[in-house]
């Protein structure tokens, strides 16, 4: 149900505790301009399997003094799937085990330092007898025009505009696409999804969601249920294939008039802005009088699929090769190994059946091998170790880095994590 959750911390604890844990790989350094003092900005980033950590200055409210802020990006649907597709069914009760995982993945403890500030939640379904052909169809939200999503085919999103024309989506968007057309390997081609997308902590919190805590309380999914219907409700879709059965003469010009969308843009333009919801209700029983009303069956999917999704003996999609006993490394390029069946060290996801048995970790063995047989893979990898200081008694390079590899192992794995749920660092 949740797509994309933001999160910020500004709590220093809370900040070091996250920043410094081991699973966290591929640290990129930038530095950005400043748009409001002009000041160069250093900015951080880490990630652990498709979650980006970011560290970035900020000034508090009312503040003159610059503070760091750790702003986590997270998309719980697409991690439930091994960050391959958001395509299936993602129940409540398993955006709440995700959170759950989340949680203690890291060893949070203050979950309200975990502020949410942005918040992506909807689901997929299926109108019978549409598919992606819906999305071309006139559509608004309120009084917003739906517009072509650049980024994407069959895609398209409404929000508002400020004074100037500029895109006012921070308080709330809508996007409304085609699922089907784009993962049609994990779902049926004429899968639908709508979602709800607010960037402001303060409509957010009249959902009762204010931090991450709150994501793991079941009422808080009921607001989200309420507020995805109370949009679909607002949506409006101009169906240019009316049938016209039932309705008198009179009634059937005024339907065709209505399934102009130049008729709708001139209401928008009207002095009194009750005109489009005037007309709109106007239009909504002209097609309920034919018994093809596609804003219905829209609202009607929605609500019954949701239905489902809350039902906790109903839907439980599986999470698409997701094991959590397994390694998924960035180091093996997206590839992801069980360890029941294959040997792969722990903490670089590297294959070390050229080893020895009983050997665990990637050795100078397996090192001179990755040298031979993948000299960038084996490069990159030093880069991402050999960061410190070396005693006397690491003499090659390979000595090296299989001391940082086994002090990985055994300073932050052996003492916090039971042997069979160890992960990767890279």
């Amino acid at each position: 149900m949740i797509d994309f959750l933001k999160l910020w911390v500004t709590d220093y604890k809370s900040i070091k505790k996250i920043w410094t844990n081991p699973l966290l790989y591929i640290n990129i350094d930038l530095t950005k301009v400043n748009q409001s003092t002009g000041e160069l900005e250093d900015i951080k980033i880490k990630h652990f399997e498709g979650i980006e950590f970011k560290l970035e200055p900020y000034y508090p409210k009312n503040g003159k003094v610059k503070r760091e802020r750790l702003v986590i990006r997270f998309k719980p649907h697409y991690w439930h799937n091994n960050n391959l597709h958001n395509a299936n069914d993602f129940t409540p009760k398993q955006a709440r085990c995700i959170i759950q995982r989340f949680i203690e993945l890291f060893n949070i403890e203050h979950l309200e330092h975990f502020k949410v500030v942005n918040l992506e939640y909807g689901l997929n379904f299926i109108i019978d007898g549409y598919g992606k052909e819906l999305i071309s169809y006139p559509s608004y939200h309120y009084r917003n025009e739906f517009l072509r999503d650049q980024d994407n085919f069959f895609s398209k999103k409404a929000h508002s505009f400020d004074k100037h024309g500029k895109a006012n989506d921070k308080h709330i968007q809508i996007k409304f696409y085609s699922k089907g057309f784009q993962f049609p390997d994990y779902c049926t081609t004429n899968t639908l999804r709508f979602e709800v997308k607010s960037k402001r902590s303060r409509r957010i919190e009249t959902k009762g969601i204010y931090h991450l805590g709150n994501l793991l309380e079941k009422h808080a999914y009921k607001s989200l249920q309420e507020d995805i219907i109370a949009n679909a409700n607002r949506v409006l879709f101009i169906d240019p294939y009316p049938i016209y059965e039932g309705l008198t003469k009179r009634e059937q010009n005024k339907l065709r008039e209505y399934s102009n969308s130049s008729y709708w843009f001139n209401s928008l333009n009207q002095k009194r802005q009750q005109a489009f919801n005037d007309k709109k209700d106007s239009y909504l029983g002209y097609l309920d009088k034919t018994g093809n009303n596609i804003n219905r069956k829209f609202v009607e999917a929605i609500e019954q699929k949701l239905t489902q999704l809350f039902d906790e003996n109903g839907i439980n999609s599986p999470p698409l090769q997701k094991n959590e006993i397994g390694i998924n490394s960035p180091m093996l390029k997206g590839e992801y190994i069980p360890f029941s069946y294959s040997r792969v060290c722990p903490i670089t996801g590297m294959d070390i059946t050229m080893q020895k048995e009983g050997s665990n970790l990637l050795s100078n063995t397996g090192l001179k091998h990755l040298e031979k047989t993948d000299k960038k893979q084996f490069e990159e990898l030093q880069k991402i170790l050999l960061t410190g200081q070396y005693n006397k008694f690491e003499k090659t390079v390979y000595d090296k880095m299989s001391k940082q590899i086994r002090n990985r192992y055994y300073n932050h794995y052996q003492d916090h994590r039971p042997e069979q749920t160890k992960l990767p660092l890279f």
